[in-house]
């Protein structure tokens, strides 16, 4: 993004508001909705969703259950809706992990991209039938009350609807809504981080209270305090990777995992005491939610044994011995191979 296209939307976003130029050399001016307007807003969604619901529309979850009934909706969405993401965070670990490895970053960038690709097509796919949902015909009666009654010339009048029909407007409205991508891009640029720091020493920003903030600045401001929790941190990676949106996702989720196992070593430690270092320990679960709590003390290594020790007994006949398990053969070996050290 360049300078000037940087500076252009943070005066929008900073001004609240959205101008528009229309045939014939009028322009019109879309306000952010007050507090009250957005609680109509909110009451126009509800009415329509009720009309809509008595009247026999089906809602996004009878949609999504007619489209299983009918195969347009199968396991292999759902399995892939699920995996998709947890792949494309693997992937953006190993790109940072290799951030300063150019051709192995940049291969996983091509791989991440098609994943990201594949993921919106799932997406796309559920989500294909929600306009004539109760859901989706409320959200669009909300979006045409707010335009018809925030939008006005450029006087402060209210805007004469037979100029052109509220969807003009709200298509205009729809496309200038800036991405995740340009949103980090603003909150990092220096125009704007002058602004922030000089905000919060302040103690305040935009001129009025958050409860009266538009999404635009609201998502500004969340990611400006991101980046301020990145750079404040202990182990705040190189600016090179700060500026690169995948690698720095990769080292946020890279933080987030460590902070999670740390945890779970913590809580293993409370429960199992003075036996968290032994090898094996066996908790007893009084039912599946608690088996999953313990499951969920396992580190990642741990889970891999259990894995192997799985697939080794299920390929053998009768009873196994300790000393015939992967893990534990692997530390045997090792041992002998320390002793043999020792002596010579």
């Amino acid at each position: 993004m360049e300078v000037y296209q940087q500076e252009f939307l943070l005066a929008k976003i900073i001004a609240g508001y959205s101008r528009y130029k229309l045939p014939k050399n009028v322009s019109v001016i879309v306000k952010p909705a007050t507090i009250d307007q957005n609680y109509i807003a909110q009451e126009v969604f509800r009415e329509t969703y009720e009309l809509a619901e008595d009247r026999g529309i089906f809602t996004s979850k009878d949609i999504l259950n007619i489209m299983i009934e009918n195969d347009m909706w199968t396991p292999l969405d759902v399995k892939r809706e699920e995996q998709i993401p947890k792949d494309i965070e693997n992937i953006k670990v190993e790109m940072f992990k290799n951030a300063f490895k150019l051709q192995e970053r940049e291969t996983r960038r091509k791989i991440l991209r098609n994943m990201e690709e594949q993921l919106q097509k799932v997406i796309v796919k559920k989500h294909s039938y929600d306009f004539v949902t109760c859901e989706g015909l409320s959200t669009y009666a909300r979006w045409n009350w707010i335009i018809e009654n925030c939008t006005y010339f450029e006087d402060g009048t209210h805007f004469n609807w037979g100029v052109c029909g509220i969807s003009t407007i709200l298509q205009k409205f729809r496309d200038d809504m800036l991405s995740d991508k340009q949103f980090r891009e603003l909150s990092r640029s220096d125009n704007w981080r002058q602004v922030w720091s000089a905000s919060k020493k302040e103690g305040s920003i935009f001129g009025k209270p958050a409860s009266e903030f538009t999404s635009e600045q609201k998502s500004l401001c969340m990611w400006s305090g991101l980046y301020d929790s990145v750079y404040e941190s202990p182990e705040a990676p190189a600016e090179e990777i700060i500026e690169d949106d995948d690698l720095l996702d990769g080292w946020l989720i890279h933080q987030r995992r460590k902070s999670e196992q740390e945890k779970k070593k913590k809580k293993a430690e409370g429960v199992l005491g003075r036996n968290s270092e032994a090898d094996d320990i066996f908790v007893m679960a009084h039912n599946r939610e608690d088996a999953l709590e313990v499951e969920s003390m396992n580190d990642d290594v741990a889970t891999m044994i259990k894995k192997e020790r799985q697939i080794y007994k299920d390929s053998m006949d009768g009873p196994v011995k300790d000393s015939q398990l992967p893990d534990v053969r692997r530390g045997i070996m090792a041992q002998a191979r320390e002793q043999f050290k020792n002596r010579r």
